[in-house]
C-alpha cells in the first residue's frame, strides 16, 4: 500500500488533478512511455492531458507493475487505475484518509487535502515562470479568472 499511496501523491503532486478526477482514472490513461496523463470527462466534462513528472512516472510503473496486479487478483476486469487490496476502486473518502494520515506521519501541521496539492502544483508552476495559459490548460479551467487566483497566492502579481 505504501508504493500504491506514494502514487496517488506525486500524482496530485505532479498533475494537480482533482480528486474526483483521480478516483476516474483507469490503466490506459497513464502514458508512462510519453510521459502523459489523460483526464477524462474533468469538471465540466471536459477532457484534457497532463504531463507527468519523472517522480510519477517511476511510482506509477512501480505500482502498476508490482503492487496492482496483487490488488486486482480477486477481479482482473477491473480497469480503475487505483484499487484497494480487496479489489475495489478507492473512493474519495479513502484517499482523503490516506492523505491526512501521510500528512499527520509526516509531522505536517498545516490541514492537507488533495484540493492542497492542487494549488501547490498551481502556484509552483506560476513561480517558476510558466505561462498563465498553459497553467489554466492543465488545471482544467474555463476562465483564466480562475487561474489568476494561484497568481495572487503565488506571490506574482
Amino acid at each position: 500500500m505504501g508504493i500504491r499511496d506514494r502514487a496517488v501523491l506525486e500524482l496530485f503532486y505532479s498533475t494537480g488533478i482533482r480528486l474526483e478526477e483521480l478516483t476516474r482514472l483507469t490503466i490506459y490513461d497513464a502514458d508512462l512511455q510519453g510521459g502523459f496523463l489523460r483526464i477524462n470527462k474533468g469538471k465540466g466534462s471536459k477532457d484534457r492531458v497532463v504531463p507527468l513528472g519523472r517522480h510519477a512516472v517511476r511510482f506509477l510503473r512501480e505500482y502498476i507493475t508490482k503492487v496492482r496486479p496483487r490488488f486486482t487478483k480477486q477481479n482482473r476486469s477491473l480497469r480503475n487505475l487505483f484499487v484497494s487490496r480487496h479489489s475495489r476502486p478507492l473512493g474519495k473518502q479513502i484517499i482523503s484518509i490516506m492523505i491526512r494520515t501521510c500528512a499527520k506521519e509526516a509531522r505536517i501541521k498545516k490541514h492537507v487535502t488533495a484540493h492542497t496539492f492542487r494549488h501547490t502544483f498551481a502556484c509552483q508552476l506560476i513561480t517558476n515562470g510558466a505561462d498563465i495559459r498553459a497553467v489554466q490548460k492543465m488545471m482544467g479551467h474555463c476562465s483564466l479568472s480562475t487561474t489568476q487566483v494561484y497568481l495572487r497566492r503565488a506571490g506574482t502579481e
